[in-house]
């Protein structure tokens, strides 16, 4: 495990070589596979998929070598899931939500996934999508990436937010400006309020909270919503 976990790959082969149990599995069912892609380290990854490592493990906590791929952060995780997938990696749901949260990361991941067919609309458990998710954590290439496979920027996820109404609600200016021009409804209201009043009312409370580096993207914010659409 720890060759896979640190990408030694001479130690790894001087394994194998020697009849190492590619599939050996720790006390939390983990596997070098999970290892190698958890620590982002793709040379590792195609090397025990090359000697028989099993894709499809599930480990104790339902975590596979695929999610721990997407849950990397790091960029060179992204060369990890072609040959996962190609494995047969791709089994169950919500993979595009595990990529959600690395501005870093996500969109290569989620353009790996949706080229191999998964659902760019797919829900989770609480009806929350990778673009509602995305666009809550300001990560515009990932919103950009789930736009251009066809996310519906418009579904609706707890209370009537849409990805534009979570978008405002964290202030990601960006985000919003890029959700509008692609058909986002501004006119949507959330508990009552329009976007404009929400916009405002953050605005008002970093200011008089002293939050100087948030309260200018509501001000943008404002702006844009106030503008013809």
């Amino acid at each position: 495990m720890s060759a896979a976990a640190n990408g030694n790959i001479p130690l790894a082969k001087a394994l194998i070589e020697a009849g190492a149990n590619v599939n050996a599995r720790d006390n939390d069912g983990g596997t070098a596979l999970m290892y190698a892609a958890g620590h982002a380290h793709p040379r590792m990854v195609r090397l025990l998929l090359d000697n028989g490592a099993n894709a499809r493990v599930v480990a104790t906590g339902g975590w596979t070598a695929l999610q721990a791929s997407l849950m990397s952060g790091d960029p060179q995780s992204i060369e990890s899931d072609e040959p996962l997938i190609r494995a047969g990696a791709l089994q169950g749901e919500h993979y595009l939500l595990w990529a959600v949260g690395d501005s870093g990361t996500s969109a290569g991941h989620m353009n790996v996934l949706m080229r191999h067919g998964v659902d760019p609309n797919e829900r989770a458990i609480d009806g929350s999508t990778a673009l509602i998710d995305s666009a809550y954590e300001g990560d515009t290439p990932a919103v950009i990436a789930l736009i251009e496979h066809g996310a519906k920027i418009n579904i609706l996820y707890n209370e009537g937010r849409t990805a534009l109404g979570r978008a405002v609600d964290q202030g990601n200016d960006d985000v919003v400006q890029y959700l509008l021009r692609h058909g986002a409804d501004s006119t949507m209201k959330i508990k009552g309020q329009s976007l404009l009043q929400i916009a405002a009312a953050k605005r008002d409370w970093d200011y008089q909270n002293g939050a100087i580096y948030a309260y200018p993207h509501y001000d943008t914010i404002i702006a844009i919503l106030k503008k013809p659409q």
